[in-house]
């Protein structure tokens, strides 16, 4: 074969794939618009995430099912049923990022709920941004999720700089004043750790060390006898339950009981797992589930009926989220993407916990944090206000 035929051959070919790449997204585009405008197709919104967590170790989708059959009830969202898709990413940022391109090229979704994890979900959502798909995360608090101007991502979660100044406000307000900061070696527990420090600075409290897990004893051991030589008086935990107990039961065996500060994520079955050793432990909550009013009673009493128990905070999320997803459908009257992330910006929706609406970054505005601790074996709750 001649040079001549070659390129010919060559260029030939390359018309034909750049063809059959248009034609797959004028096919796309096609059919997305096909079930945009089919009022028989569901509403659908994927929950990617690790989901053992939000099914087995947290409410979360309890609360989020339990807003689905409210909503399908009620006739449904813009007129057509609503459905729910889970994506397990198994915390692995290559799982996430397999799902998330799937997800974000599906023509037959409105939104993303997700991810879990902080490593995971900040490099995923530019894929979804660039996608033109709505992702809001109800819990990864990383306040460098809403910082980079992207369009259509949303955190339906307080940031960590929130949340790190007001557990630094609630152990100023305790005396507390020689602090050590354990924290998750990753980018959730480093962003909390230095928020709280970082307000704990300002507010004059020193921070006699910051340490993440120790593999071995003799480390710790090492770290221990530091922080009493400095008078330590307290810990703040930016961990998750999963792994911030080892930290809590080390110093219980050690015979140390400072003052436990802790973030939301140590918040899964935190009684029953330190039992008599938890008691005067404070941590950061999204919700006081003893703030009464009609809707939180309301849903109280339905997931009561449910599932026989009480909710966890995560439940509210769960619930919270799905209905703001579900309210921004009905303003747009359309399930597109670029119609739901528009309607996101502009609505204030009468949840559970307050008025709440999303600033021009997508960060949650009308949420606060409360403080919870623990007083004979059960949470009593305060409204944590640095204002």
């Amino acid at each position: 074969m001649n040079k001549r035929l070659i390129r010919l051959c060559t260029g030939i070919g390359l018309l034909a794939v750049l063809a059959s790449g248009c034609q797959s997204t004028h096919t796309l585009e096609g059919q997305r618009k096909n079930w945009e405008r089919n009022p028989q197709q569901p509403v659908t919104f994927a929950v990617a995430g690790r989901i053992p967590f939000l099914t087995t170790s947290t409410d979360f989708m309890k609360g989020a099912e339990l807003a689905v059959e409210e909503i399908n009830a009620a006739g449904g969202v813009a007129g057509r049923t609503l459905e729910l898709e889970p994506h397990d990413d198994e915390g692995s940022v290559m799982k996430g990022t397999i799902i998330a391109q799937e997800l974000a090229k599906n023509v037959n979704l409105s939104a993303v709920i997700g991810h879990t994890s902080t490593h995971v979900t900040i490099p995923v959502s530019t894929i979804y941004e660039e996608a033109g798909m709505v992702m809001i995360s109800p819990i990864v608090s990383n306040s460098r999720l809403t910082q980079r101007g992207y369009a259509n991502i949303f955190q339906n979660i307080p940031g960590d700089d929130d949340i790190g100044r007001e557990m630094a406000l609630s152990a100023h307000e305790n005396g507390l004043e020689r602090i050590v900061i354990y924290y998750a070696d990753n980018e959730y527990g480093r962003g909390l750790a230095n928020a709280f420090e970082t307000a704990a600075d300002d507010l004059n409290i020193q921070v006699v060390d910051r340490a993440t897990r120790f593999h071995e004893d003799t480390h710790f051991r090492r770290a221990l006898q530091k922080w009493q030589a400095m008078e330590y008086e307290a810990v703040f935990v930016a961990d998750s339950m999963l792994t911030g107990k080892e930290f809590l039961f080390r110093l219980q065996e050690a015979g140390e009981f400072p003052a436990i500060l802790a973030d939301a994520g140590m918040d899964v079955d935190f009684i029953q797992t330190f039992g008599a050793y938890g008691e005067g432990a404070v941590l950061a909550s999204l919700v006081n589930m003893e703030m009464g009013g009609e809707r939180m009673n309301q849903f109280l009493e339905a997931f009561q009926q449910t599932h026989g128990e009480e909710p966890d905070e995560w439940a509210v999320q769960g619930y919270e989220t799905i209905h703001i997803l579900a309210e921004a459908v009905n303003r747009a009257q359309s399930p597109a993407p670029a119609d739901v992330a528009e309607a996101l910006r502009v609505i204030t929706w009468e949840g559970l916990t307050g008025n709440i609406h999303f600033d021009s970054t997508g960060r949650v505005a009308g949420k606060h944090i409360y403080q919870k601790r623990v007083v004979n074996g059960r949470f009593v709750y305060e409204l944590l206000d640095s204002e």
